[in-house]
């Protein structure tokens, strides 16, 4: 429970798998690495890297603990980790140290995720980077944080599937105008941040605002053409800011 095991030949584990601490990673390509059996993960992290395919088919929610961190990932061409039942993710309290939850497909790996509906709690980063990445969180319909430094970031070509994502509340969205998104289906944004430095952004379906920034820089574009109300909370600095020549923040609907 608190070492690390690289597993880097064909491996099927039918018992009951149990992690509380530590890593398991599938390495090498074309390697495949199954725990059919049920599943339990709890401050522990799992990773595919090299071409391999790690897959946990049982396993139905993760946690981790306060202060530390943990990953899901899969990281270069051909990786894949498949955790097809996993509904909920909640991330541990991260004090004074910044530590996190990263849930991350890098360098063209594919971390797949298509029952998880919400995620909760504290510092979890959803984050796709890199041509051919792509993270899937197609059933995502909330992302929640209550404190740290909680990312939702596609960039340098990433593809982040989050078609069903409609909240976001305590989250900053990393773009580069590079990756691949869903947002027009986003209707709630509650303190949270979105800059934007190039490109051209329309969430049309956003119509509340609060406690949230919106800052447009270096010529690009954000239209928020139906939202309606934006409220800022005692004791919280906020922006609605364009910067720079070119640079367009538009909220004709609010009032």
């Amino acid at each position: 429970n608190g070492g690390s095991l690289t597993v880097s030949a064909n491996s099927t584990l039918s018992v009951a798998l149990t992690m509380t601490a530590g890593a398991l990673t599938a390495s090498g390509s074309g390697i495949n690495v199954q725990a059919v059996g049920a599943a339990t993960v709890s401050g522990a992290s799992l990773s595919a890297s090299g071409g391999a395919t790690l897959s946990l088919p049982n396993l139905l929610s993760y946690g981790s603990p306060d202060y530390r961190n943990t990953y899901l990932q899969a990281s270069g061409t051909g990786s894949t980790l498949s955790l097809p039942a996993l509904a909920t993710l909640t991330g541990g309290n991260p004090g004074p140290y910044n530590t996190h939850v990263q849930v991350a497909a890098l360098a063209g790996g594919t971390l797949s995720l298509p029952a998880l509906t919400a995620v909760n709690g504290a510092a979890v980063i959803l984050k796709s980077d890199g041509a051919g990445s792509i993270l899937d969180v197609s059933a995502l319909t909330s992302f929640t944080s209550s404190t740290g430094s909680p990312l939702l970031q596609a960039t340098d070509n990433g593809t982040l599937r989050d078609d069903s994502l409609t909240s976001v509340h305590g989250v900053a969205v990393i773009l580069d105008g590079t990756g691949t998104w869903s947002y027009s289906q986003i209707a709630s944004f509650t303190n949270s941040s979105l800059p934007l430095s190039s490109g051209a952004l329309t969430l049309d379906a956003l119509t509340t605002a609060t406690g949230s920034s919106f800052q447009v820089s270096g010529g690009a574009t954000l239209n928020l053409p139906n939202l309606l109300t934006y409220a800022s909370p005692d004791y919280l600095n906020t922006y609605l800011q364009a910067t720079g020549a070119g640079s367009t923040l538009s909220l004709p609907a609010l009032a």
